[in-house]
Formats: structure tokens, C-alpha cells, sequence
């Protein structure tokens, strides 16, 4: 782990409410999309082309805004609490059954940023590095931290990407996987909750230069 990352913070485990309101997420994710789109058309006027590749998701950053749902009865709370409790206490000796335990909670009320954040560090122990993204990004979108890319941001200019032809959507949250599944850990890749290190931006700089290469006309 990189030497200058920390995270001391703090949040409770379980937070009353999250940073950013589901309403206010909505509003970032539509206003972006309206922004890029401003961008690419003016772009297009000039004969411009636009490359969209919103940054890349840090998964293994523990989650600071966690929040069960206040529709659950407080039988379905305390159900879901001891599986969750319990996937925790498995995952060391026994991470299979540590995940059916998580699983069991996520059929309960699956939109808890740190369960999803236990579940993807599970898989990724496991070498599950896809579904390991997949609980990592449901984290960061369950948490709605200010400070964390939200994956309606990617959506939006992939959005945008499909409306426009001299614009074009590139998802760097894939290029992370590649040096994840040969042995790297997600740490070395960032120095903090969402700046990449001088690996994880030589691997993002590497990503971009070869899409631009392969593009004709770019």
C-alpha cells in the first residue's frame, strides 16, 4: 500500500443518512450529461472529436456513508444485521460460506454501501475480480460519497457517446481489472479515496493512448 494513503476517518459503521440525497445524484448525473453534451456538439461544430472516459472506481476504499433502508420492519433489520455479522466472522476461514451469508443480507436490503465493499473484498480473495468490480461499484454508488464517481456519470457519457458521432465512451474502470487479475493490488493503484498513483495513472494514460491509436481519423 502506498505509503502516503489513509484512512483514518471518522464514520460510523452505519450512517442515519448518506453524503449526497438520491435526488442531488440524480441532478449530478443529468447535469453532467448535459454538460458533455454541450461539449461534444460544440466540439463537433469545429470538427473536433471527444474521447468521454470519466475516471476510474476505487472499490477497496472503505465506505464512509453506510445506510439501511428505513422501509425494513425491524424483524427484516435484525435478519439482516446477523447475516451480515456473520459473513463477517466467516471470512477468513470459510469466504464461500462468509459470501452466502453477505448474499443472504443483500436479499434483505442489498443497497448498503459496506455490504457491498465486504462482498467485493471477499471476491476479490477469492480471484472473483469481476464480480469483485461489480460489489465495488454498487458500494460507491450505494454510499453516494461526493468525493466517489458515481456510475451514472460513466452511463451518462456512454449516454451521450451513442447520440454523437465524433464522440466516443471509454470505460477505464476495465483497465484496472487488467492488472488485478495479474497479482496487483487494487492499492497500489490509488493514493487516496479517488487519486489514482503514479501506476494507476500510467495505467489510465496507457489506456487512452491506445484507444486514440486505434481509432481511424483520431
Amino acid at each position: 500500500m502506498p505509503p502516503e494513503m489513509n484512512r483514518n476517518y471518522d464514520y460510523k459503521e452505519f450512517e442515519d443518512q448518506r453524503s449526497i440525497p438520491a435526488n442531488e445524484l440524480k441532478a449530478i448525473a443529468s447535469n453532467f450529461e448535459a454538460d458533455l453534451l454541450e461539449i461534444c456538439q460544440l466540439a463537433g461544430k469545429h470538427g473536433t472529436k471527444v474521447l468521454l472516459a470519466p475516471t476510474t472506481t476505487y472499490g477497496s476504499w472503505p465506505p464512509s456513508y453506510s445506510v439501511l433502508s428505513s422501509k425494513l420492519t425491524k424483524s427484516d433489520a435484525d435478519t439482516w444485521r446477523r447475516n451480515y455479522a456473520k459473513g463477517l466472522e466467516l471470512a477468513e476461514a470459510d469466504p464461500t460460506a462468509a459470501r452466502e451469508a453477505l448474499q443472504a443480507a443483500a436479499k434483505i436490503d442489498p443497497d448498503v454501501s459496506v455490504l457491498n465493499y465486504q462482498m467485493a473484498r471477499i471476491a476479490q480473495q477469492q480471484g472473483d475480480f469481476d464480480t469483485a468490480a461489480e460489489s465495488g461499484t454498487a458500494a460507491i454508488d450505494a454510499e453516494g460519497h461526493y468525493f466517489r464517481c458515481h456510475s451514472s456519470l460513466h452511463a451518462s457519457a456512454d449516454q451521450v457517446a451513442g447520440q454523437l458521432d465524433n464522440a466516443r465512451y471509454l470505460d477505464l474502470r476495465e483497465a484496472n481489472l487488467i492488472p488485478l487479475k495479474n497479482g496487483i493490488a487494487e492499492d497500489e493503484l490509488f493514493t487516496d479515496i479517488c487519486h489514482p498513483s503514479f501506476l494507476g495513472y500510467t495505467i489510465i494514460a496507457d489506456r487512452l493512448a491506445t484507444e486514440v491509436a486505434a481509432l481511424a481519423g483520431w
